[in-house]
């Protein structure tokens, strides 16, 4: 059970797989669950991408975003001309399902898109494997969902992308026009329950000439290679086969004293580039850290403005940290233990629960986050349920609370080890 994510509260989370591989597969495709559905797929908008500096859209050199309109289930560009493609470009559609009697936003099912009448590429959610899961930032733009939290279903199929949903790319996705004709392209999407809504748009080979447009960046990087990298004194580790695609990024220090960061921030590249694999970032501990200390130090990534803890590993005399984006990472040391408080319960006399069927403690770590916490009645253990996301521990009443005065005793540790401990004399 859980309670993650846009929930309203505890429920439970179920999977079905395949038998002889363990993969998840779809449910809703379960013709005995009967679920009522006559609603198309949604489409929003649609995103034109070039893949390098030598492609545009209409003479452009950046993504270019079109509105859609629609005619129930039919929709088309609401600026109807053709688009002028030059170089390599691919699309990206943002789409959603919903199922009547729900207000949910559901993902899609398939997407079918055509060239003219040619399949030119394929996406079946059907099912997938634990190890793949990653691959969805490689299915849609990463960066839009980074910036504008909207997922954007892509054609382009990376090259290190090897998501068993992707049944059929053309050409990799990418629209490479030969000749001067107009093309018209279709893409039907669907959900699993066959209702389906299609989009078409014109496109055309654009002839002008454009300068190439400078990429500006410090380094570039192949996805089948292996890098070792120093910037300053951090090292970064990006193994062969990690990165998605080839990617162009800035590898810069910043040293402008910042509110509790340790040491220097270190841009590799941005939180737009999504890996693989995981990259390994070691950030060296400042000499005139006391080794007595050291245990409280761990490193942080920025993301909307915010550092946020990574978990790591502390060896000889670096910091080391596997993730999977790139992005800004600094160090910070948190020697505050976490908060632990109740509404209700006395702190020096004995609180009365008679009338009541649970106890709620909230407990609290601003810093690095709860890493565990060990709860007692009486010196025995007892289940306590953790909602994460309002930082609540709940105990339901059970055999183990006896009638009289009991000792409630929880023990809180962050995750470099700071520890608050919790003891309250509760009547039943």
């Amino acid at each position: 059970a859980g309670n993650s994510g846009g929930s309203a509260g505890p429920h439970l989370h179920f999977e079905s797989r395949e038998t002889k591989t363990a993969n998840p597969i779809d449910p809703v495709s379960f013709d005995f669950l009967n679920i009522i559905d006559n609603i198309s797929p949604i489409i929003h908008r649609i995103c034109f991408f070039p893949l390098d500096s030598a492609s545009f859209i209409n003479g452009r050199n950046n993504p270019v975003e079109r509105k859609v309109v629609s005619d129930n289930d039919k929709f088309v560009l609401y600026n109807p001309k053709p688009l002028l493609i030059k170089g390599d470009v691919y699309f990206g559609i943002s789409t959603i399902d919903k199922m009547d009697n729900s207000y949910n936003k559901n993902g899609i099912h398939s997407i079918r898109c055509y060239v003219d009448s040619s399949l030119f590429y394929e996406f079946v959610a059907d099912t997938t494997s634990f190890s793949q899961a990653h691959c969805v930032n490689a299915i849609i733009d990463y960066p839009k969902y980074v910036n504008d939290e909207e997922r954007f279903y892509k054609s382009y199929k990376e090259p290190n992308c090897s998501s068993m949903m992707l049944k059929y790319v053309d050409n990799d996705g990418i629209l490479k026009l030969e000749d001067d004709s107009i093309h018209t392209v279709t893409c039907l999407i669907a959900d699993v329950n066959d209702n389906v809504s299609t989009l078409k748009f014109d496109v055309r080979r654009d002839t002008a000439c454009y300068e190439h447009v400078s990429l500006n960046k410090s380094h570039y990087l192949k996805y089948n290679r292996s890098y070792n990298l120093q910037l300053g004194d951090a090292k970064i580790f990006i193994g062969e086969n990690a990165l998605f695609d080839d990617v162009a990024v800035d590898l810069t220090i910043d040293t402008v004293p910042c509110e509790n960061l340790l040491v220097p921030q270190y841009h590799i590249g941005d939180n737009t580039v999504a890996t693989n694999e995981r990259i390994s970032i070691s950030l060296k501990i400042p000499e005139n850290i006391a080794h007595d200390a050291r245990n409280k130090l761990y490193v942080v990534s920025k993301s909307n403005d915010e550092w946020n803890y990574v978990n790591g590993k502390n060896k000889d005399g670096y910091i080391t940290v596997r993730v999977r984006n790139f992005g800004s990472f600094s160090m910070m040391m948190d020697t505050v233990p976490p908060e632990i408080s109740s509404e209700y319960l006395l702190d020096d006399a004995v609180t009365d629960v008679s009338k009541r069927k649970r106890v709620r403690v909230t407990i609290k770590d601003d810093q690095t986050g709860i890493s565990s916490y060990y709860p007692t009645l009486n010196g025995k253990w007892i289940i306590m349920d953790y909602d994460a996301k309002n930082d609540v521990l709940i105990y339901e009443f059970d055999d183990f609370l006896q009638e009289g005065i009991n000792e409630l005793k929880i023990v809180v540790k962050d995750m470099v080890g700071n520890t608050s401990e919790y003891i309250r004399q509760i009547k039943y």
